[in-house]
């Protein structure tokens, strides 16, 4: 990154936002754009975001289980579509996704271990707006631990959010 582009974003916090999506991403996605009319909104934007993608303490394969699944359930065909070479490059494969697709619950597919299982049961209790049983929140716990918990809750919940936001905005699909 040269001088001038690190100055300006030590003094612009939209601009170091933008310059590390890019950094991380090599794109800014039409979401991140849409977010972008707002100064403030995609600092905070892009730091969850790239907390969820890259920070979190869930595996790469079980984010993108919790995302396609929780994405699937909310009729997110743009988060779909983005997060389907994702997915794939985590090692999910055209079978599992299918199944992450349907809409009987809960989630299960030969492939899927018992965790993988619990986790996008949770899913789909999250994604409705329900409330995680206490049982079911004690064996997250011990599968997961609690900021693995923790990172399951925030990624259903993030995925939410951004679906208000794509609504919002009918944001189409994402050409392929």
């Amino acid at each position: 990154m040269s001088e001038r582009v690190q100055q300006d974003s030590q003094q612009n916090p939209t601009q170091a936002t933008i310059d590390q999506r890019l950094a991380d991403w090599g794109e800014i996605s039409d979401l991140f754009q849409l977010v972008s009319g707002n100064e403030l909104a995609v600092v905070a934007f892009g730091a969850m975001s790239r907390y969820i993608r890259l920070e979190s303490d869930l595996s790469a394969r079980m984010r993108e289980l919790v995302v396609l699944r929780t994405a699937f359930l909310m009729g997110l065909n743009y988060c779909v579509g983005r997060h389907l070479p994702i997915a794939r490059a985590a090692g999910i494969d055209a079978d599992e996704i299918n199944v992450l697709g349907e809409a009987d619950r809960p989630v299960v597919a030969a492939s899927f271990t018992e965790v993988e299982r619990e986790v996008l049961d949770a899913v789909d209790v999250l994604a409705s707006g329900s409330v995680l049983a206490p049982a079911q929140l004690r064996a997250l716990d011990a599968a997961l631990q609690r900021s693995g918990v923790v990172d399951l809750i925030l990624t259903v919940g993030w995925y939410r959010l951004i679906g208000c936001v794509i609504n919002g905005f009918q944001l189409e699909v994402p050409a392929q």
